[in-house]
């Protein structure tokens, strides 16, 4: 991504004191997620604005799609994510705010730009197992497992390096 160029930008500038509520749609290409997020992102918007702090509340959501850990399949998995940005006009305010997480934003901006921070939580809100999912009875409903489908295939590529450690167990078990 360029540094100059806005991927999901906020205009702060010409915009009254008050709460303000915006929803951009965004493309995943443009704010840089990888290919599985097939479909755009939707971004809801809360903005509180004072003369010195600017207070984004940001809704997000979108779908991504992963092979399934079981069968391999291609899986749907919903990707949602709640945040709040904080911005301060001057040193002064970000210092009696006491958050590291408030960011200083220049007065004469225009515009903020929360595409980062948007493909930051997507990233982040990936889970970490992708499953077809679940019956009530916590059976898999997958279509076909991978250890049914693998149970099918012989090894018929056996190492011989391996034939003398084979030996010895099937003499332990006869003894």
């Amino acid at each position: 991504m360029k540094k100059n160029e806005l991927h999901i930008p906020i205009r702060i500038s010409g915009i009254a004191d008050g709460q303000h509520d915006f929803v951009v749609t965004a493309s995943p290409g443009d704010i840089g997620l990888p290919q599985e997020f097939p479909t755009d992102i939707e971004v809801r918007v809360h903005m509180d604005k004072t003369h010195s702090q600017i207070i984004l509340t940001i809704d997000m959501a979108s779908s991504a799609v992963f092979p399934c850990d079981r069968c391999l399949e291609p899986v749907t998995v919903p990707v949602a994510q709640h945040f709040v940005l904080m911005y301060a006009r001057d040193v002064a305010s970000a210092r009696t705010l006491e958050d590291e997480e408030v960011r200083l934003v220049d007065p004469s901006d225009a515009f903020i730009d929360i595409g980062d921070d948007v493909r930051d939580y997507a990233l982040l809100s990936i889970p970490m197992r992708h499953t077809c999912g679940e019956d009530a009875d916590g059976n898999p409903r997958c279509i076909q497992p991978l250890e049914a489908a693998a149970s099918g295939l012989e090894d018929t590529h056996a190492d011989p390096r391996w034939e003398k450690l084979r030996t010895l167990r099937t003499e332990n078990s006869q003894s």
